[in-house]
């Protein structure tokens, strides 16, 4: 289904990162390829957004420092960590 998109730029498509889209969408592969279409067609549209997107980044790290956002003590039932977010405590200026 990638190679009808091209003009889209995927940039991963290996087998970990399109699992991804396939559980948000339970396995339903139309679904997850719209999804996935729609990822990277945003990050295309946006990319001063993503272009220095990191941890060290101070904005990034007082969300953070602030608890936004927060990751829960037990895992997914795949065995990852759960991220959520505390929008109480976020100062959005």
């Amino acid at each position: 289904m990638i190679i009808t998109r091209p003009d889209i730029g995927f940039l991963r498509t290996d087998d970990a990162f399109i699992l991804r889209f396939l559980r948000a969408r339970k396995f339903n592969h139309f679904e997850a390829f719209r999804l996935l279409a729609q990822y990277f067609e945003y990050r295309q549209q946006n990319l001063d957004m993503f272009k220095n997107l990191k941890a060290t980044d101070p904005g990034i790290k007082q969300a953070l420092k602030d608890g936004f956002p927060g990751v829960l003590s037990n895992l997914d039932r795949y065995g990852r960590k759960i991220l959520v977010l505390f929008a109480a405590n976020w100062d959005q200026s």
